[in-house]
């Protein structure tokens, strides 16, 4: 709801439960931005090097209620660009969006 409320121009295609779902969902829908629950639920470990070359080349943006060093560590080792505060995602989203794009642009050469 987030997203529809605060973000112009972004289309979801997707919303995953837990992180088995986004795995699946990401390699079908092919996004542009994943925005994911650093702390979402898992089956078993959630290994950042099949979490980024399934993402890839989305820009992933990890979001957390908490800030502690170990929820940084783990969303950037899982190659987040930017860990967003779920409390503040009316004010940081659609600026987080738009520096994926830009940085999506500026690694496509264009």
């Amino acid at each position: 709801q987030v997203l529809a409320d605060v973000c112009d121009g972004v289309q979801v295609v997707g919303q995953a439960k837990d992180y088995g779902e986004l795995m699946g969902m990401v390699a079908a829908a092919n996004p542009d931005v994943v925005l994911m629950d650093i702390n979402m639920p898992s089956d078993g470990p959630v290994d950042p090097d099949v979490l980024k070359a399934r993402i890839a080349p989305a820009c992933l943006l990890a979001m957390s209620a908490w800030f502690d060093d170990e929820t940084t560590a783990r969303a950037r080792e899982c190659g987040a660009t930017e860990l967003l505060d779920k409390t503040k995602l009316g004010e940081t989203l659609q600026p987080a969006i738009e520096r994926c794009r830009r940085q999506k642009g500026t690694a496509a050469g264009g």
